[in-house]
């Protein structure tokens, strides 16, 4: 393997009609030299519209894109276009999550339908494939998550490090929410994905040769005697990547009684939406009916502070100290009462 390549990773907002033409090009020449589908069928209008797709969505706010460029020549190298699911919308895009078929299924069904296959088999294949994805997701998949819908590095570039930048710019991306990554991707690459966590949870396969014509049928050609080498197999893994929950905050959640007191509990409320993280019914670590732990004991800042991502829990954090110190003043306020009424006996 070549040493690595110096890139930079950016989040790619503008409809730079330049940038867009070369994640194109880029895309085009990677799966040309793909060693599975090795493309004889690129449509034109097909990458027209690939183009129309990309400048549309880099500005939706359910649609993120990254590039990779290098340090030395600011050169695009490499791209990623991750989907969000929120719950605020109740379908994802699937031309967006088709993005990686531009070139992929017009090339299986140019290559079905010059080996004899019909229009309609064809369709009804595409459809069973897409419908196979879908439920893939589904069954995999919480309502809320991120679906990884292209990798594509320039082949002059690839095996120097640019994937792996890639995707670990799309981890950043998603794990500010805690949502799972899904990606369908070919077996070649099941190395790289593991590496970053990913597990794999499903796999399809696309066997086109099982639905060519009988030798001599339809699509035969006359005085033909030798038969076609057959078709690829197509073979989508389908991997997840399961996104846990902030290492500081699960400290907070397992180092503590969670109190009693309703400050307490707003304020993990607010935590936990803040990471948009489910909810989880309360249990005493030490047991039922076990002595509460003090409010000052169960928060530690310093652990909250030292966390990787701080951009979260530093907000969070003056709701955990408000409590505290909330906490504080009731305990002082109690005392106070309990001096007078001895006072007064």
């Amino acid at each position: 393997m070549a040493s690595g390549l110096p890139v930079t990773t950016s989040q790619f907002k503008n409809p730079d009609q330049e940038t867009i033409k070369e994640m194109v090009r880029i895309y085009q020449e990677a799966y040309k030299n793909d060693g599975l589908v090795q493309l004889t069928h690129v449509i034109p209008e097909f990458m027209d519209r690939m183009a129309g797709t990309i400048a549309d969505r880099v500005t939706k706010p359910e649609c993120e894109f990254g590039v990779a460029r290098t340090e030395s020549s600011d050169r695009v190298v490499g791209w990623l276009a991750l989907a969000f699911k929120f719950g605020a919308y109740t379908q994802l895009s699937e031309e967006h999550v088709l993005l990686t078929q531009y070139a992929l299924l017009p090339d299986l069904v140019a290559k079905g339908m010059s080996r004899g296959l019909s229009t309609d088999v064809m369709k009804d294949l595409v459809l069973s494939l897409l419908k196979e994805f879908k439920a893939s997701r589904e069954k995999q998949l919480p309502e809320k998550h991120c679906i990884l819908s292209t990798l594509v590095v320039d082949p002059e570039y690839q095996c120097q490090g640019v994937a792996s930048a890639l995707l670990h710019k799309a981890i950043s991306l998603t794990e500010v929410f805690s949502f799972p990554i899904w990606v369908q991707a070919p077996g070649t690459t099941r190395i790289l994905f593991e590496k970053y966590s990913f597990q794999e949870v499903d796999e399809y396969s696309l066997d086109l040769n099982a639905h060519l014509p009988e030798p001599g049928g339809k699509g035969k050609g006359k005085g033909e005697t030798t038969a076609p080498p057959p078709l690829p197999i197509y073979v989508w893994k389908y991997m997840v990547r399961k996104e846990p929950l902030e290492p500081a905050l699960l400290a907070y959640r397992s180092s503590k009684v969670f109190a009693e007191e309703k400050a307490e509990e707003e304020a993990e409320k607010a935590l936990l939406e803040k990471k948009k993280a489910k909810h989880r019914p309360r249990k005493p670590l030490l047991g039922k009916g076990a002595e509460p732990a003090k409010v000052e004991s169960a928060v530690v800042p310093s652990t909250l502070e030292a966390a990787p991502s701080t951009t979260l829990l530093t907000e969070s954090t003056p709701l955990l100290a408000e409590s505290s110190s909330k906490g504080a003043r009731t305990s002082g306020a109690k005392d106070k009462d309990a001096r007078k009424t001895a006072g007064k006996k």
